[in-house]
């Protein structure tokens, strides 16, 4: 069963740099499921790293000073009256959701804001991994009674089928399987085979470090919320978002379109996030599936964002704030919307030309 409004008339390279954006902008639960995943998939151990030892950390941070401009980081504040007191800060850092050696979310900039900060928020802990297992099966899987092959076409399931082939996931298993959770598992897998592993995300190394330094972690959004916001598209979305990482799966394109968008969150370049964005939405327009991508997961979370923002910057101290990054660009980003609000943000990392 295809998607009746996918776009016929968008040249390939766009389309597939949309569904590249798309799978890197869900990879946050992604993380979450990283454990489901590799348990469904090849009953292994979880991908999900445990907190970082202080050893690790140590050695993590060794040389730091050498690490030039890396994500986005910044400084979000209420422009200071003269000889009024300062107000706190929000350090707004744009993550990569998957990573690999040598993409550590650390540099000179980010230690020293995570140093003057009194909390991490990040977009939901990913490190109760049992919990977050536990609920996925439970959203993810349909009851006794029905499966898979009662939803989809016989093409998509015999799609599914010789993914689960593939991957050492039985046919009765896979067809318990929604499509959401299959279209997670699918993202995963075609990401690991680009070498990005979601073991190596931002997130769990800000968690980590937070943990380490014992500063509170509250959740923007949190687990459960990511979790239904995927369970509760419908079936017709759901369906759409399998049949495309399925047709991404395997290609080497696909691939190497993920490692480009990777580079840039790497080197920083926000002016190439932005133009990304923009071409999203231009694609999205009179698309049901894309549209909804634009409009509820991206903009109507950034609202959200925003909001919950701003009520950390009403407590005392300042605040780190990690989102993915593809949140903060375009019109409709966290950076736009807080300068509408009425803050200064500006950027702390070294200008890109200065990267090593």
């Amino acid at each position: 069963m295809t998607d009746p409004h996918a776009p016929t008339d968008v040249p390939t390279a766009s389309r597939g740099w949309r569904r590249c954006v798309s799978r890197l902008a869900l990879a946050a639960v992604s993380v979450l499921l990283a454990g489901t995943a590799s348990t469904a998939l090849a009953d292994g151990p979880s991908l999900v790293a445990a907190s970082l030892t202080p050893a690790q950390q140590r050695a993590m941070l060794e040389g730091i000073d050498a690490v030039g401009r890396r994500g986005f980081l910044y400084e979000v504040a209420r422009p200071a009256a003269p000889g009024g007191r300062a107000s706190p800060t929000l350090y707004l850092y744009g993550t990569i959701h998957l990573g690999r050696v040598g993409s550590e979310p650390f540099n000179a900039s980010v230690m020293a804001a995570l140093r003057q900060s009194r909390r991490l928020a990040i977009e939901a802990d990913p490190s109760d991994n049992q919990s977050t297992q536990a609920l996925a099966m439970r959203l993810g899987q349909y009851p006794d009674g029905d499966g898979l092959q009662r939803h989809v076409s016989p093409a998509l399931m015999a799609r599914v089928r010789a993914f689960g082939e593939k991957n050492g996931l039985p046919a009765e298993r896979v067809g318990r399987f929604r499509p959401w959770l299959l279209a997670n598992m699918v993202a995963l897998s075609s990401m690991s085979e680009a070498g990005l592993d979601p073991a190596m995300g931002s997130e769990l190394y800000l968690a980590g470090y937070a943990r380490s330094a014992r500063m509170p972690i509250l959740e923007v959004e949190g687990v459960e919320a990511q979790l239904r916001m995927l369970a509760s598209l419908p079936d017709a979305m759901q369906t759409a978002q399998l049949d495309e990482a399925l047709a991404d799966v395997d290609s080497a394109e696909s691939r190497e379109q993920t490692r480009e968008l990777f580079d840039l969150w790497l080197r920083g370049d926000r002016d190439a996030g932005n133009a990304m964005i923009d071409e999203m939405r231009r694609d999205a327009d009179g698309k049901m599936f894309e549209r909804y991508f634009v409009e509820t997961l991206i903009d109507q979370r950034n609202r959200t964002m925003a909001d919950r923002a701003e009520t950390y910057l009403k407590q005392p101290g300042n605040t780190f704030l990690a989102v993915g990054a593809l949140h903060l660009f375009g019109e409709a980003g966290l950076i736009r919307e807080f300068e509408r609000r009425g803050y200064r943000v500006a950027d702390l990392q070294p200008p890109l030309a200065a990267r090593r």
